[in-house]
């Protein structure tokens, strides 16, 4: 029993809030902002119905990830054991027990429940016993065989052809379908919300204009046409007291307009919008850009109501028509839908798996039976579900038909919810908010302990104005608004910075100049990042674990809401100014250059008839061919094949001939062995024999490289179950390659930059944060799409006739409501960018015309206006303006500024020296050119041809280069493969690289051997320092360090810094001897440095071979190392360095270097 005097002391660190979430008995649902501990909560609320006697099989708690289930499982675990520590007894055994059994407690994925439902009632179901949830890409594989199979049949059946030629093509049709499959299953009644959804489209003429749809169509034109409205509304006030005619003008327009709002029909809107009359614009004595300024809204407001016009002034006649025509077409769809579940389920059984659709929908089907509904609902005491936000339909169906009115306990975050592309409803969660407070039972969560103070007013000062229940799902009003909870004021800070950038080329194609766009945005904002970047690492902060350290690469993130299209942009300019970065650049998984080798070597020995696999692993370190082996290949035989190319080379008596021939007898082995062996056995046998296993794991990351090759063997287990064959199984794994189903290529963690999506992001957090392509316009694309869906509103299908499409009003209704619902959720994705950061957030907009680029925020904060964004800058722009932390940006327009508090600092750049992207000449000018050049000859332009760049020099030089490079060091041990590190210089970088890495580590304080031996312990526990690496570190000679000399003057330090990188501009005559004046970028690591008396001490150890008398002359042999340091501390910190000291590890010594 948990007395009173306990529960006042495990309620002293809690919120009120929090503890009301941990108390309150019964049903609750808590609205847990970002950052505001909801997981902490969770796992002590869970942990508090254990110590007052449940036991954790009496509960059931549901996540949506399995690195979330497996946390959750970590910290009830530990939180049951520190309470079993202050028990005594019987109590305490049993806590005990409880935590060594929570790895077996009813904790997991939906998915994961699912499963023991189907399992524990297999029979009732009737399942197999035996049955498996199948791997993604083997359901995938499958879904498209069943596809094409039932797409070859139903090609006999009068009237497919129509529907297939009504998706335009039957590739769109096919892609179109898988949607709609994904769709439905989401739902609770997949073929039953498929017939309601057909059946609107059996409605009279007469009862279309008072629709659903016409309802939604009419509210989104509506939404339109108000933004304009609000942002004339708004000139109007600013110039109403100068210019009073010009406001009664203004005053007209939106009065009639305002009647159009007024309409309950599509008729009588366009009705009353065909009626107004606008009278001639005047703005007598206002300079021509201020009159431009209130006339050019005026003028587009009046495009757009012609455009309504046009819209909502069609013959409902025509309407019905259009309706009735589509009807046949989905009635096609509907039975070639019914067929196809039944062919991929049945192609699913005869694989012995279902697939999680399958485990969701039969496992509700279960949970409606009474019998098995009272089985759980009597056995679970309590239900704890997360991030409910993410629910889709099906799933909120299964957790209603799971839970009792008095066991559940929900948490989750409107503001957060950012899968709408995996169904996930978020007024799922809203509703049940509703529910639960019309009986006081829910919560809201509110205090941030994650953010600095200054990120937490920024967040609120962009989202307090934009977000409302219209525009983002909920309203940001004092429930929902970011309360500081952090104790520490470590100081942070909100930024945005406005970046002029060049414009692209005129083409003359918009899709090609929009991509451009793009480019030039990242390419400018990543150049200014870079800079932002190299400041950082100069600027210091207090992590998680209380230490006050300067910045580090990996604790800044790049976050983009589209990052797959400017990723290498991004990389490219980062890593030319020195920058680590790591993004994944395009499709993941099958990006990864080991993965594309491997499938390659498959595919010839499938068919080696194949120029560009061939060729790709011939240039491998399979083939071990160099480049200029290859040239020469084809230089002999320019005829044909590469594969006739290689066979020739083959023939001749050659080092190149003999190569040639000695690769063909291994393909013509493994050829053989294809034949023999199983796909899984091949691929083993493959990589053990060409060694690629051994020689990926050697690289750099090559932990994660040798999973990806594991990932391979893996998927080719899955398809043996269903499969066999080579070919098959490179089949098998393109199907996979277009569905992405198989996730990212894989990464080491390093000390870089990572560029990531925001969707990626959700649930992490970061020091820094840097928020880019706020600029870049959304993608609509989901508004032009030939099949549209709603759970609400239906299906919607915009069939194409020959060359065209007729818009119809059930499509244009469903494709209003994805658009606005889709602005909500970039709202919102919004919101999970900017409360990533935990100290500094930092937001880039770049604009080729920055004028123009900030005058179009220049518009009022309204739900119309907000719900007419498309891009992330039509919501942060006005909202600064409107605030004093906008008056950098107001003075660049020449508007006055404003008093009060700044959240956000606000700068604007100039251009950026950034590359020429897309200068090449386009093509008929280039042949022009080229034919001119050949028939004119050089003429005048001889001598420019004759031309030698003077500065030859400079172009040998490199543009960066490291100080170990520079000095001659050996590179890092991490560099070589396992079955080279026999040799004595091997050995040597082995135990600097571990005392490098002790020194690092080990606390600043006096140490014993027993201290040292501790650290060393840990070091290997952790996989940081392997057991023949620690057993080389000499610890006597570390412990004397901390307890005399130099040790001591460090431990006396009020600033210490460890392991510090740095990239510094010098002279490149200073350190090569050239005759040039241009410079280069230093990288180093600086081991220690510690302030004495306002100076740095500058501290290198060494772990070389020191002859007795000579530790002097070891020492000074380092001298030009340490003057490199010493300048680039000095230069990018702004301290002097008065000392600079060689530590020698191997005797102990410290050397002062002059």
């Amino acid at each position: 029993m948990v007395t009173t005097a306990r529960r006042a002391e495990m309620a002293t660190n809690w919120t009120a809030e929090q503890r009301r979430a941990i108390e309150t008995p019964g049903s609750l649902i808590v609205s847990a902002a970002a950052g505001s501990g909801k997981t902490a909560v969770l796992t002590e609320r869970i942990a508090r119905h254990i110590l007052e006697g449940a036991s954790p099989d009496d509960l059931l708690v549901v996540t949506f990830t399995r690195a979330a289930a497996a946390e959750m499982k970590k910290r009830i675990g530990d939180r049951l054991s520190a309470l079993a520590a202050q028990q005594q007894g019987d109590e305490a055994a049993r806590l005990y027990a409880a935590a060594e059994g929570i790895g077996r407690a009813n904790i997991s994925t939906i998915d994961g429940f699912c499963s023991h439902v189907l399992r524990r009632h297999f029979d009732i179901a009737g399942l197999d016993p035996a049955f498996r949830a199948g791997e993604e890409a083997e359901n995938l594989a499958l879904r498209q065989e069943a596809l094409d199979e039932l797409m070859e049949r139903y090609y006999a059946q009068k009237g497919f052809s129509d529907l297939v030629d009504a998706f335009g093509e039957e590739a769109e049709f096919s892609a179109q379908f898988l949607r709609l499959y994904e769709f439905i299953m989401a739902q609770p009644e997949p073929m039953e919300w498929l017939k309601e959804a057909i059946d609107k489209y059996d409605i009279a003429e007469d009862a279309l204009p008072l629709c659903p749809a016409a309802e939604e169509y009419l509210k989104g034109l509506k939404v339109r046409l108000g933004a304009y409205m609000d942002i004339l509304r708004s000139r109007r006030d600013e110039i109403a007291e100068d210019y009073p005619k010009t406001a009664a003008i203004l005053d007209g327009d939106l009065t009639q307009l305002g009647g159009a709002l007024l309409q309950k029909s599509l008729r009588g809107y366009a009705n009353q919008l065909s009626a107004c009359a606008f009278a001639t614009f005047s703005m007598r004595g206002a300079e021509k850009s201020y009159s431009e300024y209130v006339k050019k809204p005026r003028d587009d407001m009046k495009k757009e109501v012609k455009k309504h016009i046009a819209l909502s002034g069609k013959p409902m006649e025509r309407q019905a028509k259009l309706i009735a025509g589509i009807k046949p077409l989905l009635d096609m769809l509907y039975s070639f839908t019914g067929d196809f579940i039944a062919l991929y389920s049945e192609k699913k059984e005869q694989a012995g798996i279902i697939d999680y659709a399958d485990m969701e929908h039969i496992a509700l089907g279960l949970l409606r039976l009474p019998a098995v509904a009272k089985e759980y609902r009597d056995r679970f005491s309590f239900v704890f579900i997360d991030e409910y936000q993410d629910c889709s339909p099906l799933q909120n169906a299964l957790f209603s038909a799971l839970a009792r009115p008095d066991n559940l306990f929900i948490v989750g975050d409107v503001k957060q919810s950012i899968y709408g592309f995996r169904m996930a409803e978020p007024t799922m969660f809203t509703e049940r908010i509703d529910e639960f407070s019309r009986r006081d039972a829910a919560l809201h969560l509110s205090a941030n302990f994650r953010s600095s103070n200054e990120v937490i007013e920024g967040v609120n000062s962009i989202f307090t104005p934009i977000m409302t229940k219209e525009t983002g799902g909920v309203d940001y009003d004092e429930t929902a608004r970011l309360v500081h909870g952090r104790r520490d004021a470590s100081p942070g800070g909100a930024e945005l910075h406005v970046i002029s950038r060049s414009a692209p080329l005129d083409t003359g194609d918009a899709a090609d100049e929009n991509t451009e766009e793009q480019l030039l945005a990242a390419e400018a904002e990543a150049l200014f990042a870079a800079g932002r970047i190299r400041e950082l690492l100069c600027e210091s902060f207090t992590d998680r674990k209380g230490n006050t350290r300067n910045y580090k690469y990996s604790d800044i993130v790049i976050l983009h809401f589209s990052p797959k299209n400017v990723a290498e942009a991004w990389v490219r300019t980062l890593s030319r100014e020195g920058i680590p970065v790591y993004a994944e650049l395009t499709g993941g998984y099958f990006d990864a250059i080991e993965v594309q080798i491997f499938l390659n070597l498959l595919a010839i020995i499938d068919n080696p008839l194949q120029d560009i696999p061939l060729i790709s692993v011939l240039r491998s370190p399979i083939g071990g061919f160099s480049t200029e082996e290859l040239i020469t290949l084809r230089a002999d035989c320019r005829e044909g094949l590469f594969y006739e190319a290689l066979k020739a080379g083959a023939d001749r008596d050659t080092p190149l001939g003999h190569k040639a021939g000695g690769f063909l007898g291994r393909l013509k082995r493994w050829r053989a062995q294809g034949e023999l062996y199983d796909i899984t056995e091949l691929i083993a046998m493959l990589l053990e024999d060409t060694g690629f296993e051994n020689y990926v794991s050697a690289l750099p990351g090559g932990q994660s490289r040798h999973a990806n090759l594991e990932a391979l063997i893996k998927n080719a287990g899955i398809y043996s179950n269903s499969g066999h064959g080579i070919r098959g199984f490179l089949r098998f794994m393109e199907k996979a390659r277009s569905g992405d189903s198989l996730g990212a290529a894989q990464i080491a963690s390093a000390n870089v930059v990572r560029l990531i999506s925001i969707h990626k992001s959700k649930g992490l957090e970061f020091p820094a944060v840097i928020l880019g392509g706020l600029s870049v316009n959304f993608n609509k694309k989901s508004r032009s799409s030939v099949l549209v869906l709603d759970s609400s509103l239906g299906i919607g299908l915009k069939a194409a006739r020959g060359s065209s499409r007729e818009l119809n009003l059930y499509h244009s209704a469903i494709a209003e409501r994805i658009w606005r619902r889709e602005i909500s959720e970039r709202m919102r994705l919004l919101y999970v960018a900017m409360t990533r950061a935990s100290e500094k957030l930092i937001m880039l907009c770049s604009f080729r015309d920055v004028e123009k680029g900030l005058g179009a925020g220049r518009i009022p904060v309204t739900p119309n206006t907000c719900s007419g964004a498309e891009r992330f800058a039509d919501w942060i722009l006005p909202v600064l303006f409107s605030s004093p932390s906008g008056n950098p940006l107001r003075e660049y327009l020449g508007m006055p500024p404003l008093s009060g508090h700044k959240t956000i600092l606000c700068a604007i750049h100039p251009t950026l020296q950034i590359s020429a992207l897309g200068a090449a000449l386009p093509r008929e000018e280039y042949l022009a050119f080229t034919r001119q050049a050949v028939e004119e000859g050089p003429g005048e332009y001889a001598e420019l041809f004759a031309w030698r760049y003077p500065y030859g020099a400079d172009t040998v030089l490199p543009s960066k280069i490291s100080v170990s490079q520079l000095i001659g060091n050996l590179p890092e041990l991490g560099q070589y493969p396992d079955f080279m590190r026999d040799s004595m210089a091997e050995r040597a970088v082995s135990r600097g690289t571990a005392a490098h890495k002790l020194m690092e580590h080990l606390p600043i304080a006096k140490h014993t051997f027993a201290s040292v031996n501790a650290c060393l312990k840990e070091l290997t526990d952790r996989g940081t320092l392997t057991k023949k690496e620690a057993e080389g570190i000499y610890a006597a000679n570390i412990v004397d360090f901390f307890s005399k000399g130099l040790g001591s003057r460090m431990l006396a330090s009020p600033r210490v810094e460890r392991e510090l990188a740095f990239n510094h501009r010098v002279k490149a005559n200073s350190v090569f001897d050239a005759d040039t004046d241009e410079t280069l970028l230093l990288q180093g690591i600086i081991d220690c440095c510690f302030i004495e008396g306002g100076e740095w001490v500058l501290i290198d150890y060494k772990t070389d071979y020191v002859p007795k008398g000579r530790a002097k002359e070891v020492a000074m042999s380092h001298a030009k190392q340490l003057r490199l340091y010493k300048s680039a501390l000095e230069e990018l910190t702004g301290i002097p360095v008065k000392e600079c000291w060689i530590h020698l590890l191997s005797t102990g010594e410290s050397v002062l270097v002059q």
